[in-house]
């Protein structure tokens, strides 16, 4: 009995001792949060040779503390990696929340910029990040490299207004193996856009053309093959398996996967092709999903669809388009707008 009461005094004291120290224990302030939202401007797409990017604060948090005057009480500070082993408060190059960097040259790949808002007082941080890739110019975003797998049977190298091409000869006729990147129609007309309005991604991705700048975008002697062209040669390249001929103005059954190819960009593999697909490139169209463009503003579908103007009219105001999805074995046509619709061109010889 004497060890029960003695074990009850200890634990009784513990409580009291427990107790008197939480009434010692200070209550930390709560903390307020900066008002706004973050973002910054930048350029997502550079060349390899030591370019400089300026990073801009462009919409703006608020501190609490000085609502009259959004410039005080936040400090903006950047990082880079890879390149910076810490972050640096801004230069105000352009004004305050401003920072310049200097990228390496002859890299590619990509680098991922933090801007972070550090507030006076007893407020919460607020950051927001990027990534911006450096690309070399040129059709690195290929399947293989189609300039070094080049097969002097089958390909021809040629030049026009600044670019390679490859093409290939499919059914009697030769095509291009890689998408037209021309800026200027072969009347000197500015013609089209790269990915995402970055004119260095026409060597990568080549040009997204409406159907008007598509008609005229060709080089001599070529031009862009209507439906009947497209069926001709998908016709010719159709695998033995495939339940129906190619027709044209209809999905065709089981042939997309003659037409694409696995390819990289910046090294890095870029689409996960379904199984039902079954890519085997033995058309070498080198198909590729770079998906399309609306107005020229909104890029969509990229790494999902790959849409390749045809020269045949669908009505007032729209023509056929060929359309390849990175989970179905079909090809598919499509009717789309003229004016506002963006696609891919590839161009057959005269």
């Amino acid at each position: 009995m004497r060890g029960f009461i003695h074990r009850g005094i200890l634990l009784a004291l513990a409580a009291l001792v427990m107790a008197a120290g939480c009434k010692k224990k200070q209550t930390e302030p709560t903390k307020g949060y900066l008002e706004g939202a973050l973002s910054f401007s930048y350029y997502r797409y550079l060349g390899t040779d030591g370019q400089k990017d300026t990073f801009e604060v462009d919409n703006k948090l608020y501190h609490p503390d000085f609502p009259n005057h959004p410039e005080q009480g936040i400090k903006y500070r950047w990082q880079v990696t890879p390149g910076m082993d810490s972050a640096v408060d801004a230069t105000n190059v352009k004004g305050y929340g401003s920072f310049s960097y200097t990228y390496p040259a002859d890299t590619i790949g990509s680098f991922s910029v933090v801007c972070t808002a550090v507030p006076s007082g007893n407020y919460y941080s607020a950051g927001v990040s990027a990534t911006v890739s450096l690309v070399r110019p040129g059709w690195k975003a290929d399947c293989s490299l189609p300039l070094e797998t080049y097969e002097a049977s089958k390909d021809s190298i040629w030049s026009w207004k600044g670019c390679e091409y490859v093409s290939t000869k499919i059914g009697g006729k030769h095509w291009m193996r890689i998408n037209l990147a021309a800026e200027e129609d072969r009347n000197g007309t500015p013609v089209g856009t790269g990915f995402l309005n970055y004119e260095i991604m026409r060597g990568v991705f080549g040009g997204y053309y409406n159907w008007n700048e598509a008609m005229n975008a060709c080089p001599d002697g070529w031009h862009l093959p209507t439906d009947a062209e497209w069926t001709a040669m998908a016709v010719a390249v159709k695998p033995a398996s495939a339940s129906d001929v190619p027709q044209e103005g209809k999905k065709w059954l089981g042939v997309a996967g003659e037409m694409m190819c696995y390819y990289t960009f910046n090294t890095v593999q870029q689409c996960e092709y379904q199984p039902t697909v079954n890519v085997t490139e033995n058309a070498r169209m080198d198909v590729k999903m770079m998906g399309a463009a609306t107005g020229r503003q909104y890029f969509k579908y990229a790494g999902r669809r790959a849409f390749f103007w045809t020269a045949t009219e669908a009505g007032t105001g729209s023509a056929l388009c060929r359309s390849f999805y990175y989970d179905s074995p079909d090809v598919y046509v499509d009717a789309m707008d003229k004016a506002s619709f963006y696609a891919s061109v590839r161009c057959v010889k005269d």
